[in-house]
């Protein structure tokens, strides 16, 4: 599923949103159970200042400890990081070959598939299950 939201949006690519459970962490659970459950987990529960997780356990991010009021923002960054910032390079040479290959193939039609979603790019790519 975060391939098909890569391929239609690139980085600007939100996983995050306003609810308590932030977009990804269901795409996070497919791709690593244990990590996702541990991120569920602290989410759902309080008093997580006493585990001793900073943000600078994500990568670029500047040091704070992780607490109650300030948990969904870490877990956000955490899963976009494991998701989609650890691997933009690689996930940055398929979209480019993915939409150069429409390009090359229609030129005239590529510009109208970037307006489809992410849900519209797995059926094209994988079908539906009826």
């Amino acid at each position: 599923p975060s391939l098909y939201k890569y391929l239609a949006h690139g980085q600007d690519n939100k996983l995050a949103h306003s609810s308590a459970m932030p977009r990804g962490l269901d795409d996070l659970k497919r791709y690593d159970p244990d990590v996702g459950a541990s991120l569920e987990w602290l989410l759902e529960n309080s008093g997580v200042e006493h585990l001793g997780m900073d943000f600078e356990d994500v990568p670029g991010e500047k040091p704070q400890p992780v607490n109650d009021v300030n948990k969904a923002s870490f877990v956000r960054r955490k899963i976009k990081y494991i998701l989609v910032g650890c691997r933009v390079k690689h996930l940055e040479a398929i979209r480019s070959g993915f939409w150069q290959s429409l390009m090359d193939l229609s030129p005239e039609a590529a510009p109208f598939l970037r307006l489809l979603s992410p849900m519209d790019w797995s059926v094209l790519l994988c079908g539906e299950d009826n």
